[in-house]
């Protein structure tokens, strides 16, 4: 993968400091958003479904958006772990 792929709804109150931290960081990275594009949507929750880091997530009814999967596959849901303010530190290939 070339680009980190952002899957985020317009409709969610975290969309806009997420994009906001990434643009903050020059990364370059393809928006997905899963509230208008089906398919999007279909990628999104076959991740969701599959991956742990969803777990806690899915225990309070949460969507889990905005997720951002990185061009070195990791998976980044928090705005701290992406700013690099989060108790675990998430390095990846910028």
């Amino acid at each position: 993968m070339n680009k980190h792929i952002l899957y985020y709804s317009h409709l969610c109150q975290d969309t806009e400091d997420f994009i906001a931290e990434l643009e903050s960081q020059n990364l370059e990275y393809e928006a997905r958003n899963i509230s208008d594009n089906l398919e999007y949507l279909k990628e999104f929750l076959k991740l969701r479904d599959n991956k742990p880091i969803f777990d806690d997530v899915k225990k309070f009814n949460r969507i889990g958006i905005p997720f951002l999967v990185t061009k070195d596959s990791k998976y980044i849901l928090d705005l701290n772990d992406l700013n690099g303010t989060g108790c675990s530190i998430t390095k990846f290939e910028k």
